[in-house]
């Protein structure tokens, strides 16, 4: 009221305008609050309306790019919370907008004879309480659907059901997701990374500035956003909101690839090594064993233990290729005890955004047992083929970087056309598929390996994908139309030809149809080093 009167003022004489003006910035303020009741109307109408495309879309088309596009960001959380913000602002700022304090005091008033429940459902008199606790509640509802959106995806964990019921009741859904990710052998989303950050560089203080590199790593708010860890590549579901630079990680994760892992003979000294590189919440998931997921820096250790722990002086795991990411990377590996060369993998992994140090950690070893073409012809007999849709929409283009490649092969093209995915293959590729004895050689036999593996029906979808210029690794998930249950998981690992920018080397490996592999079991007892027959 003051401001108004002052205002008034004002107009009434212009030669004193310039002495009696308000500060912009206060009279902004004072509009916000004389908003009328029908302006509150239609912030609750936005903040009940506005979220339902996008849980339709989480529910209906989880996977698709505009799904991706539109709910990866955190902007729309931050849209409905500015509205949620404008009900609560505006309502404060009219006679009776609000309830009266005394009874919003009820609802927590513990002492003997008082209706807390009572004094609540007084408070639903006043629409514009009704409007402020409603958009709370629907914001809070969106923001966990993301998140169980984000961990679905970036985990292959089933999340439709769970989606709908957050959407329809709010914390049952989230209790249905958990335990999805319980009855799925996924295990519970890793917690986020509390790391303690000097109180000099909360300060931004002098001695911070000294002793910061002179070329950090570029971050931004994705990079705080991350440590909420939805469960999955952070960098691959938040987007790049600025350029202020953030702290630098200790070390790059292709550094500490081959740091940790190259001649890694998970002996006393390499596991000690290994062990004070985990965080605490790490999560390490060896898809040709039995165990599944296993969390925890001493649980991991102990596993790592066990499962080498027969090994012969001589072995060590050789680090072949890297994909060369900061944030997040992973590596092609060879079991080796002397000259001879046993067992072939691959590994991805995931870094905590502030301490550096390993989040998350998915290994995959070939199959001793490789059926080759077999495996098409069981795919065709088990898959039901799907009802007739259209070929995903998009854009064609000729990406650069590694990673940009595989989430346009898989995240727009989509797989859907053969044509577009071997032109952005080199002439000379060497593609190995450890279904098969061989690898292809060169453009002509891969097309023939990837026409004889295209079938109505079955679905590659990336989980993880690391950051990579020249190389990129990515977990992924194979969805068979019409099979329930389990589907397989598997890594990949592509590089490309540096002046090219094309792929020239492919590593897939899918995870053995039963865990643990009865023959790799028995290998892993007569030749524990090279864990080959």
């Amino acid at each position: 009221a003051p401001l108004r009167l002052a205002s008034r003022a004002a107009a009434a004489a212009p030669s004193a305008r310039t002495a009696a003006a308000p500060p912009r910035s206060a009279v902004r303020a004072d509009a916000l609050f004389a908003l009328s009741n029908a302006d509150v109307t239609a912030a609750f109408n936005w903040a009940t309306f506005g979220p339902q495309p996008l849980w339709l879309l989480m529910i209906c088309l989880p996977r698709w790019s505009v799904t991706r596009a539109l709910v990866r960001p955190i902007a729309p959380i931050v849209l409905f919370s500015l509205v949620h913000l404008l009900i609560v602002v505006a309502s404060a700022g009219q006679e009776g907008g609000t309830a009266p304090l005394m009874e919003f005091a009820g609802v927590f008033d513990s002492s003997p004879g008082a209706d807390p429940q009572g004094a609540m459902v007084g408070m639903m008199k006043y629409p514009n309480f009704v409007s402020e606790e409603w958009s709370h509640v629907l914001t809070w509802d969106l923001f966990v659907g993301r998140f169980i959106w984000a961990d679905g995806l970036a985990r292959g964990v089933p999340i439709r059901a769970s989606v709908l019921l957050t959407n329809l009741i709010g914390p049952p859904g989230l209790l249905l997701h958990l335990a999805t990710c319980l009855v799925s052998g996924k295990g519970l989303p890793p917690p986020p990374q509390i790391v303690a950050i000097p109180e000099a560089e909360l300060l931004n203080s002098p001695e911070a500035a000294d002793t910061a590199p002179a070329s950090p790593q570029p971050a931004s708010l994705s990079g705080l956003l991350a440590t909420l860890n939805f469960g999955a590549n952070s960098q691959a579901i938040l987007p790049s909101f600025g350029s202020r630079p953030a702290r630098p990680l200790p070390e790059r994760a292709d550094s500490l690839v081959l740091r940790l892992f190259d001649e890694q003979r998970f002996d006393e000294t390499g596991l000690r090594a290994l062990g004070a590189s985990l965080a605490d919440g790490i999560v390490w998931d060896d898809l040709s064993g039995g165990a599944g997921p296993i969390s925890g820096r001493e649980a991991v250790l102990r596993f790592l233990a066990q499962r080498e722990g027969a090994t012969p002086a001589d072995f060590q795991l050789s680090v072949e290729r890297v994909a060369d990411g900061v944030r997040s990377s992973g590596f092609t590996w060879t079991r080796t005890a002397g000259k001879s060369e046993g067992l072939r993998g691959s590994a991805y992994i995931e870094l905590d955004p502030l301490s550096g140090k390993l989040l998350y950690v998915q290994e995959v070893a070939e199959p001793l047992l490789k059926p080759g073409g077999a495996t098409a012809a069981l795919l065709k007999a088990v898959v039901k083929p799907p009802s007739p849709t259209n070929a995903p929409a998009y854009t064609r283009r000729t990406p650069r970087r590694a990673d940009d490649l595989v989430r346009y092969l898989w995240e727009e093209v989509q797989g859907s056309d053969m044509s577009e995915s071997l032109r952005l293959f080199s002439e000379d590729i060497l593609y190995e598929d450890f279904n098969f004895q061989k690898p292809f050689e060169g453009k002509a036999a891969v097309q023939a390996f990837l026409k004889e593996f295209d079938i109505p029906g079955v679905s590659f979808v990336p989980q993880r994908i690391s950051e990579g210029d020249r190389a990129v690794a990515f977990t992924w998930q194979v969805v068979l139309n019409g099979v329930e249950g389990r589907q397989i998981q598997g890594i990949s690992f592509y590089e490309l030809e540096p002046a090219s920018k094309q792929v020239s080397f492919v590593r897939d490996i899918p995870e053995p149809a039963v865990r643990p592999a009865p023959l790799g079991a028995l290998a892993a007892v007569l030749r524990p080093g090279l864990r080959k027959l």
